[in-house]
């Protein structure tokens, strides 16, 4: 998969890719672009299948084993310990995949502010950056990885810590067109 350099002169995509359902609103002091689900299918590289698969296998030994734990039989042991592994790795994969798939996302320039709203059925989160803060917009690799392959994924350059993260495994020509669309509407050094 490929990454652009930082402020490399391809990087820009000025034209929204077809079959992509993002809606951009242009308005006087900015741009409101709306980020529909993935889906939970696509979530994290098809990783749901992965946790249904543990949680099922935990289900399994946890099925197996509790007639042993209801006549008294059962000492703790590693048996437990595995069925417990399996069943919390399974379900919190199961959930991240939810909470990835089913988030929808709102990125909007309102003057020289970038706010973004992220809202999934697990939670929400909203965060704001003035112009000055940001040093770039980009998209580059996540620490997710399908096939010893990185997600994309968009990042918000703030300051001096890593960027922030966001829309992970979406289509990379996608991505870039969102981040092109954010850096000329926030008017960032470098912008084309």
């Amino acid at each position: 998969m490929f990454f652009a350099s930082k402020r490399s002169r391809n990087r820009d995509v000025l034209e929204q890719p077809s079959g992509s359902r993002v809606i951009v609103e242009r308005h006087a002091d900015g741009v409101t672009i709306t980020v529909p689900p993935l889906g939970v299918r696509s979530a994290l590289g098809g990783a749901i299948f992965i946790g249904v698969i543990f949680a099922t296998v935990g289900g399994i030994l946890a099925v197996m084993t509790l007639p042993e734990l209801l006549r008294g039989n059962a000492k703790f042991n590693l048996g437990i310990v595995i069925v417990v592994v399996f069943t919390c790795v399974g379900v919190g994969i199961v959930l991240a995949a939810i909470q990835s798939g089913r988030k929808r996302v709102v990125l909007a320039i309102v003057g020289d502010r970038l706010l973004t709203y992220e809202c999934g059925p697990l939670s929400s989160k909203r965060r704001e950056w003035n112009r000055a803060e940001l040093n770039d917009i980009d998209c580059g690799p996540s620490g997710v990885s399908v096939n010893n392959r990185p997600l994309p994924q968009l990042h918000i350059d703030v300051g001096d810590s890593s960027p922030i993260g966001m829309l992970t495994g979406r289509n990379l020509i996608e991505l870039k067109w969102i981040a092109t669309v954010l850096r000329h509407a926030l008017r960032l050094p470098g912008a084309n």
